[in-house]
């Protein structure tokens, strides 16, 4: 007699996701920075010591020739600043497309070529040294001026805060370790801060009312889950790491509030994310679906289109949870790579762990509570899954398009639909899974090959 089939099984997820992972639900994030926008804050740091503005190791301002000579021309000097200040204004402008998944904003890359600002440094400082400027009478106007600069968005936002501590002096050079308070700027407080840097937030809320975009890697470590929380009211995420330096989230919690369609932290193509005894809550997804919306997970890994050469570990998450956010807790595309140990998934809309693309890595020792599905494999994603328990939802494992996932030791306890499904050409591997209070447990589509190994205690039907 053959496998019982599964009339409810036809190998689609609990929730629609559209014609496939990658070309609708996990279409990649609409954020294309260009290889120079992505780096060009950061070569500020050495190229913008602004006309004698840095310090020598004796902590004085250095001086220049020009601030002893008495051929000053009052003309010149007065309007020195302002081609600075007009060029730095268009730099910054070309940072304001929304980087929240809003309409149209993957039209074009985002970044600014910094030959011009160069060329206008340049300039400025030959106008200083030629006509005998005051250097400290300049230096009071360009920073005036600077604070007079508007921004439309937080990149461009996150952009001039860079932009200002490189110019002004005010940017560290060597990592250190600052404490920031409930109610000081925050996003400030991070961009002066060199690479490597940890922030140490104190107990209490720390409020964020757009987006936090981090243009470097720093730690932003709290007094634990329960103490220390970030809040976030904007739209599209709460944190967006830009970098491909490692930026760290460590004994704390993360949460959206408001029902604005937000996800918590979006990562780049090139991001490195680690997570320590984090707590992730709330987000929270669009009402209506469009095009490139991402919002309502509680981390994205984005990718380019066509991102899919191998790389290391992406993302590292540790003893954290992930609660109650309308889509993923975390949500892996192109090739990211994930190491995920000790950690719980609950209550999270269409699943806990969603790998796609040709994404990749382990989830080990985890928990899952009544997840839509507990983790997802689609595409091409070839993740470990090892010694995790499942528990309620709708499908403990799901498998589709060509994935192929190696499944050990998975604990499975009432799923409502199936425990494991494997739909399309989908393949891979289970050795040692358990099931109990459960009618379907493995369930494998005509196409699809999984092999069944030793030790699995789950009954196997066929699925349509």
């Amino acid at each position: 007699m053959g496998a019982p089939t599964c009339p409810c099984c036809r190998l689609r997820a609990p929730v629609h996701y559209g014609r496939s992972a990658t070309q609708d639900f996990l279409s990649p994030y609409p954020l294309r920075m260009t290889r120079r926008g992505s780096v060009t804050v950061m070569t500020l740091a050495v190229l913008l010591l602004l006309v004698g503005c840095s310090q020598d190791p004796s902590g004085k301002e250095s001086s220049t020739p020009s601030e002893s000579s008495s051929s000053a021309d009052p003309g010149a000097c007065d309007g020195a600043d302002e081609e600075l200040l007009d060029t730095v204004r268009s730099y910054v402008e070309a940072y304001d497309a929304p980087v929240n998944g809003e309409s149209g904003s993957g039209a074009s890359e985002v970044g600014a070529d910094d030959g011009e600002l160069r060329d206008a440094l340049g300039r400025t400082r030959r106008t200083l040294d030629e006509n005998g400027c005051d250097l400290k009478e300049f230096r009071t106007d360009f920073r005036a001026g600077m604070d007079d600069i508007k921004t439309r968005g937080p990149l461009a936002n996150a952009v001039l805060l860079r932009l200002t501590a490189s110019m002004t002096g005010t940017l560290a050079r060597t990592p250190e370790t600052v404490t920031v308070r409930p109610g000081q700027d925050l996003p400030a407080a991070l961009a002066r801060l060199a690479p490597g840097s940890t922030a140490v937030l104190s107990a209490g809320d720390h409020g964020l009312r757009q987006p936090l975009v981090l243009l470097s890697g720093v730690t932003l470590r709290g007094q634990g889950q329960p103490r220390t929380s970030i809040s976030s009211t904007a739209a599209g995420s709460a944190i967006l790491v830009l970098t491909d330096e490692r930026t760290e989230l460590r004994d704390l919690t993360l949460r959206h509030q408001g029902r604005k369609p937000s996800s918590l932290l979006v990562g780049g193509p090139s991001s490195s994310v680690v997570l320590t005894r984090a707590r992730l809550t709330g987000a929270t997804a669009s009402g209506k679906a469009a095009a490139g919306d991402q919002s309502g997970s509680a981390v994205t890994m984005t990718a380019r289109a066509g991102n899919a050469a191998p790389r290391g570990t992406t993302i590292q998450v540790t003893a954290s949870d992930f609660v109650d956010n309308d889509v993923a807790g975390l949500l892996l595309t192109g090739a990211h790579r994930a190491s995920i140990r000790r950690t719980t998934f609950r209550a999270n809309g269409q699943c806990g762990v969603c790998f796609a693309g040709k994404s990749s890595g382990g989830v080990q020792r985890g928990a899952f509570r009544n997840n839509g599905v507990g983790v997802a494999v689609l595409d091409q994603a070839t993740p470990t899954v090892t010694d995790n328990d499942f528990e309620g939802g709708q499908v403990a494992i799901q498998v589709s398009g060509r994935a192929a996932p190696a499944v050990r030791r998975a604990r499975i306890d009432g799923p409502s639909r199936a425990g494991l499904i494997f739909g399309d050409r989908s393949s891979g591997r289970v050795d040692g899974a358990r099931c109990q209070n459960i009618t379907y447990g493995i369930v494998v589509a005509p196409q699809a090959l999984p092999f069944i190994g030793r030790g699995n205690k789950c009954p196997i039907s066929k699925g349509r």
